[in-house]
């Protein structure tokens, strides 16, 4: 089907793109969107105490 998705995963970082592998993995038709070049290549932020 040209043009639907079943899911859109936006942010293509290491959680994103694993989604995205496992949902492909198992046929399901899904986009991925990310806003960098190429995906996945943003900055990861660690702060402490982000966890509440």
């Amino acid at each position: 089907m040209i043009g639907q998705a079943d899911f859109v995963v936006v942010d293509l970082g290491a959680m994103g793109s694993s989604i995205l592998y496992q949902l492909a993995k198992r046929g399901a038709h899904a986009i991925g969107i990310d806003r960098f070049a190429p995906p996945g290549a943003g900055p990861t932020v660690r702060k402490r105490n982000s966890f509440c």
